[in-house]
């Protein structure tokens, strides 16, 4: 069986926070967590496209300087799913599966 590239996994864990988050009425939240759903989506569109770029880097020094940004997003992606759960936005099985496949994420983009 063949491993998933990165980008694949990350477009994976989009696809699935997306999906989750359809089930959500998210005019029924207050304006804080509209406003952090928004930034979470737009987070992982960007981990996404530095993913893809870490991928397609000629040189290491590009694949560092990429890495770099793409670990911290992936951080910044783990803290907002755990802020949203607070608010029932993600179950606690969610947050888990989540975040031990963001952790894979990390792990690649090294």
């Amino acid at each position: 069986m063949a491993t998933e590239s990165a980008y694949v996994m990350a477009t994976r864990v989009d696809g699935d926070v997306t999906r989750i988050l359809s089930t959500v009425d998210l005019h029924e939240q207050d304006i804080k967590v509209r406003s952090k759903v928004h930034i979470l989506k737009q987070e992982l569109t960007e981990a996404r496209t530095e993913i893809r770029d870490f991928e397609l880097a000629e040189t290491r020094i590009e694949q560092q300087k990429v890495g770099v940004q793409t670990r911290n997003r992936l951080a910044e992606i783990e803290k907002h799913i755990l802020m949203l759960s607070q608010y029932n936005i993600f179950n606690p099985i969610e947050v888990a599966e989540l975040s031990a496949r963001i952790d894979m994420l990390r792990q690649e983009s090294v």
